[in-house]
């Protein structure tokens, strides 16, 4: 049975749970030990990737990316990090912009492993999908 890389990263982080910084230590090193035995090195990356992003939820931090076709004004960015505080519970959102001229207007939001694509280019994608069939 091949071990995932979120089965990986969630095991780590129950094993490191009440730890004291030596423990936290020697578990780490058990931890990629298994790693090695397991051949895994090369999705070590992806687990480092993985054991953040589920140590951030555990600490109620949301990291979010949206995109937009120009630099969103201060309460567009408010109200995008309070969807996202409220849909996920979370205590703190950390949203990071992207400037892509080419969705022509509206905005792509990325968080977790969710895309929510309300731009432009998308819609109008759709539309002319819809029109040629």
């Amino acid at each position: 049975m091949k071990i995932t890389v979120q089965q990986y990263a969630k095991s780590l982080l129950a094993a490191l749970s009440g730890q004291t910084p030596t423990e936290t230590q020697e578990t780490v090193n058990n931890f990629i030990a298994l790693i090695v035995k397991n051949r895994q090195e090369n999705r070590l990356t992806d687990i480092v990737a993985e054991f953040s992003r589920v140590w951030d939820e555990e600490q109620g931090e949301v990291k979010a990316e949206v995109v937009s076709a120009r630099e969103l004004d201060v309460d567009s960015k408010k109200m995008v990090a309070d969807y996202l505080q409220q849909r996920l519970a979370a205590k703190e959102v950390k949203l990071t912009e992207k400037i892509a001229p080419e969705i022509l207007g509206g905005f792509i939001l990325r968080y977790g492993d969710k895309i929510v694509d309300a731009s432009l280019r998308n819609n109008l994608d759709n539309l002319k999908n819809k029109l040629s069939n």
